[in-house]
């Protein structure tokens, strides 16, 4: 039986030369595209060459259909997309810009999704790709970048961190990936983690959840490009 799968798309924050080949196709394969509102969804798929529709849903249409979900959203809403969910394999969400992610209306989707596979389309930073996974009640975080890499400056700044007690994204080069989980292990226990490895790669890999709880899969990973996400 074909797999059912929803995609969160990241699209241009202006110029449409920016959209990533994967975003198009993406978009070009689903049955129905969820937007955060209809003018811009509109102007924007008209651009792409997407046809669609909006109004009921036909089966027998070809072209995509649109639709919008926001937090004005009705209960009636919710129910018309629920009923569109169980016809379909494809749908989409789009924001108006940008990657769906904090504060983002398309989060209240999640609970409409019931026997779908959820994607995650990234554009070309790590940040907002791996920003996508991050649980929706995390409103903040804190940019820090890469850590020093004389000793005792670094052991300062994961203290430092620590203390903040706020979510905070982290980068390391791919060769000191061992040595970075060997620092959160010491300074972070009780914490959580969301860690992107060779991001939007074949062997992409994300690891999430308690940090003591994946600790023997950080450890076993070889070097590569990798950015994290750790909080309390």
């Amino acid at each position: 039986m074909q797999s059912k799968t929803f995609s969160y798309v990241s699209v241009p924050i202006g110029d449409y030369e920016d959209f990533t080949l994967k975003a198009i196709r993406v978009l070009k394969e689903s049955q129905c595209i969820i937007c955060e509102e209809l003018k811009p969804a509109r102007k924007l798929l008209k651009h792409l060459g997407i046809d669609f529709y909006h109004g009921e849903y036909n089966p027998k249409d070809s072209r995509v259909l649109l639709e919008s979900f926001h937090e004005n959203s009705s209960d009636t809403d919710r129910q018309f997309l629920l009923d569109v969910f169980k016809q379909i394999k494809r749908v989409s969400y789009i924001s108006d810009c940008g990657s769906p992610v904090f504060e983002d209306p398309g989060n209240g989707l999640l609970s409409l999704l019931k026997g779908f596979q959820i994607e995650r389309v990234g554009g070309v930073s790590s940040l907002s790709y791996l920003m996508m996974y991050l649980p929706a009640k995390i409103k903040k975080f804190e940019m820090y970048g890469f850590l020093s890499r004389e000793t005792n400056a670094r052991s300062s700044e994961l203290k430092k961190i620590r203390s903040n007690k706020q979510c905070c994204f982290l980068m390391e080069t791919p060769y000191r990936i061992q040595k970075f989980v060997t620092d959160l292990e010491t300074h972070f226990k009780g914490w959580s983690i969301l860690f992107g490895y060779r991001l939007s790669m074949s062997n992409q890999e994300l690891i999430h959840g308690k940090l003591s709880d994946n600790l023997n899969k950080l450890k076993k990973l070889p070097k590569g490009e990798f950015v994290a996400f750790i909080y309390p």
